[in-house]
């Protein structure tokens, strides 16, 4: 279910930018899934034969996992918590987009710039580090004027989509939450 509504979203995506996806290249074992897709969206299906893989989605699945590893090697931590991998791994999957790919589509706009129509802000995108120490603002809808923090202590997640704030793993509570303004720590 998980895979279908990513996939959704992901042509839904495609499909606001302006662009008509008509063929999916993929594995056999994705078949069934992309069936209920391709009659909803009037998609082909492009298998390989039964045990062959798509070369393309392969080597991107190579990179990405060896930028998880440059960044899993270079992260203090002896553990790291799942929440804290799942953000690592879309913030190195999201910046393979920041660039223009040789060959790619566009020699002078970036996969980002092309889909979802606006330039990649780096000093928003990224200023910190997944994993990153910090502290962040606790956003209340009301002035208070009592004893209760102003601020938590956190893991750095990843930007917001919207560059209106960031995620962060409350140390406290150890689960994702968002805040408009952090300070990382050494």
């Amino acid at each position: 279910r998980d895979l279908y509504e990513g996939l959704d979203r992901v042509l839904r995506t495609y499909n606001s930018a302006g662009y008509t996806i008509k063929t999916i290249k993929c594995d056999r074992e994705f078949e069934p899934m992309l069936n209920k897709v391709k009659d909803e969206f009037g998609i082909t299906l492009d298998c390989p034969p039964s045990g062959a893989k798509v070369p393309e989605a392969e080597r991107n699945n190579r990179t990405i996992g060896e930028r998880i590893r440059a960044w899993y090697h270079n992260c203090p931590y002896r553990a790291v918590p799942k929440i804290i991998m799942k953000a690592a791994t879309a913030r190195c999957t999201a910046q393979l987009n920041y660039f223009p790919a040789k060959g790619g589509a566009s020699s002078h706009y970036s996969p980002h710039q092309l889909i979802l129509q606006r330039p990649v802000d780096f000093d928003k995108e990224l200023c910190h580090t997944t994993g990153a120490y910090c502290q962040a603002e606790i956003f209340k809808q009301q002035a208070r004027n009592d004893n209760s923090p102003r601020v938590i202590d956190g893991i750095y997640l990843r930007p917001m989509p919207n560059g209106q704030g960031h995620y962060i793993m409350n140390l406290a509570t150890g689960m994702e939450m968002t805040s408009h303004k952090i300070w990382e720590r050494p």
